[in-house]
């Protein structure tokens, strides 16, 4: 009786042949094949009653749709993309993507094309934080000189105030043409109206419409400008100037500013500074309803909570106070 010769090379032939295994037609030392194919035995054994590995489906992915239109945003020299979550929020608002912020910043990391678009990909260092009751401390800063070019090529110098509030991290902005004490004393003015109060504590920076001459020490005192001085008085509110060189304690506005960098992804299309405003309004309007890294909550669900709190607090005191 003649005995054939059968030599399995590969998983591939061994599912081929289980039908012959299985009924007793050849017969295989199969921990020693397993070894040869340097496989388990397994997942040999699996192969040879027949059982064939399930295949995975090369599925599409929900950004391939948008992969060509992402990389020409990021390849225009006119807009300016510096933040992965900049070009995330930019095709949320123009584009109605769906995807989570997670989703967007996987795709991107795991395309090197894509990613490869990013010069900021660094971690900042870390700086401590002091956190402030309701309604006690606001910081104010100002994005300087922002560059924005319209769709006929004419470019405008804005720039842009924020007033942060400590405790919510509720932003508000403005874009205005000349920083002068007169134009930043009315952002002031409004911002308190649209949030409906006035901090006890102003942090500023050393900015000339406001500080005349800078703190040289912990326990030296800022000469302010009188208009801003009487503006505060008049407000009752306490200005706490920064000492020269240290952005750290204006933190929660430093970070915030990076928000408006926003605005150049705009850059070559804008219709005019009307247009420059409504997209700052928007741009703004969607930071305050998402969550502070710091609170995990929207910033206008503490702004609006600080509200109803403070209303309680005045209608409980008017109570009080009746005869």
């Amino acid at each position: 009786m003649n005995t054939a010769v059968i030599k399995i090379n590969n998983l591939d032939q061994a599912l081929m042949l289980s039908r012959a295994y299985k009924e007793g037609e050849i017969k295989l030392n199969v921990s020693k094949l397993a070894r040869e194919l340097n496989c388990s035995r397994k997942t040999l054994s699996r192969r040879l009653n027949g059982i064939a590995p399930k295949k995975t489906r090369n599925r599409k992915r929900y950004l391939d749709d948008y992969k060509d239109l992402i990389y020409k945003y990021l390849c225009d020299e006119q807009r300016n993309f510096d933040y992965i979550d900049h070009i995330y929020y930019f095709m949320k608002r123009e584009h109605g993507i769906t995807c989570t912020r997670s989703t967007f910043f996987r795709y991107i990391k795991d395309n090197e094309e894509l990613n490869s678009k990013f010069k900021n990909n660094r971690t900042d260092s870390f700086i401590e934080r002091f956190e402030t009751n309701p309604g006690q401390q606001a910081q104010f800063d100002m994005k300087e000189k922002v560059k924005l070019t319209d769709k006929n090529g004419t470019q405008t110098v804005v720039y842009i105030p924020t007033l942060t509030l400590s405790w919510s991290r509720y932003n508000y902005r403005q874009v205005i043409l000349k920083p002068t004490t007169d134009n930043l004393l009315i952002f002031l003015a409004q911002a308190f109206e649209e949030i409906g109060g006035v901090p006890k504590e102003l942090v500023i920076d050393n900015l000339k419409a406001f500080v005349e001459k800078p703190r040289k020490s912990a326990d030296d005192k800022a000469l302010l400008n009188s208009k801003f001085e009487e503006f505060c008085k008049d407000y009752g509110i306490t200005p706490m100037p920064c000492m020269p060189y240290r952005p750290q304690t204006k933190g929660k506005t430093e970070t915030q500013n990076k928000i408006v960098d926003q605005l150049k992804n705009y850059n070559g299309y804008y219709s005019g500074l009307s247009d420059i405003h409504d997209k700052l309004e928007i741009i703004n309007n969607e930071d305050n309803e998402r969550s502070s890294q710091a609170t995990r909550l929207p910033r206008n669900f503490l702004l609006e909570k600080k509200r109803r709190s403070a209303s309680v607090t005045q209608q409980r005191n008017q109570k009080q106070v009746s005869p």
